[in-house]
């Protein structure tokens, strides 16, 4: 599951947390904490991006339907 910072509470059994790694205050992170950063980018804007669909669809549907 992706989480960000708004959710921290929320868990469940069995189910592998991914947050991304935050820069420690006047240090830089390393190569390899950057790259996985960037894989959890990519995997939520693919999950934002199907998110927007599902909804603008469900809006379409909504509107023909009235």
């Amino acid at each position: 599951m992706l989480q960000d910072l708004g959710f921290l509470a929320f868990t469940l059994p069995h189910v592998e947390i991914l947050v991304p790694t935050k820069k420690p205050r006047g240090e830089e992170l390393t190569r390899e904490q950057q790259r996985a950063n960037q894989v959890l980018t990519y995997r939520r804007l693919r999950s934002e991006h199907v998110n927007s669909s599902v909804m603008l669809l469900s809006q379409r549907c909504a509107a023909i339907a009235a």
